[in-house]
């Protein structure tokens, strides 16, 4: 199924590792637009559900893509989250809304080349390296249950590791104004 949210474990899980050098904003955006073509074949009902946009090389290009595309629309979405009434009322949710480009192209290329990595082990009509090989001897590799496993526990792993550096960097701002 398209736009499945297992896909977002792993982004999470980079995101409490890489911090600030990676994008879960722009993760998501190239998860997104690598599913058009799959949702635009179930409802046309016509073409290759998992074609061009679910390869190595259209992953490749759906980064750029995504890079130029989604960096504004992410820092938009990103500034729109801290003015919301909830959010602008405790500074522990608000977020960072600048992507640096390196950041952008980075997440962009992780979220794509994931989101093949991922499929060709539950979809049998993955092409990843065409057009160079039709093949794809990933498939079924891998238990569907183990791999939705492993993208639950990495988003979890990567919301608690999240959590511990927010309560530690809140600790040492709150140790430093007692110190003063």
């Amino acid at each position: 199924m398209p736009i499945t949210p297992f896909h977002i474990g792993p982004g999470v899980l980079i995101k409490s590792v890489l911090q600030q050098r990676f994008s879960l904003t722009m993760f998501a955006f190239s998860q997104g637009l690598i599913d058009i073509q799959p949702v635009l074949v179930i409802l046309l009902g016509k073409g290759h559900l998992h074609g061009f946009t679910h390869t190595y090389l259209g992953a490749i290009i759906l980064a750029l893509i995504a890079t130029v595309v989604g960096k504004p629309v992410c820092e938009w979405l990103l500034k729109s989250w801290n003015k919301t009434p909830e959010i602008s009322k405790d500074s522990t949710f608000m977020v960072s809304t600048k992507i640096t480009w390196k950041t952008a192209l980075l997440s962009s290329i992780i979220g794509t080349y994931s989101h093949i990595i991922l499929d060709s082990f539950m979809h049998s009509d993955i092409q990843p390296f065409y057009p160079f090989s039709i093949e794809n001897s990933f498939v079924s590799q891998i238990p569907l249950t183990s791999l939705h496993l492993f993208c639950i526990i990495s988003g979890a792993t990567g919301l608690i590791i999240i959590c511990i550096i927010a309560a530690i960097n809140k600790y040492k701002k709150g140790a430093s104004v007692l110190d003063d």
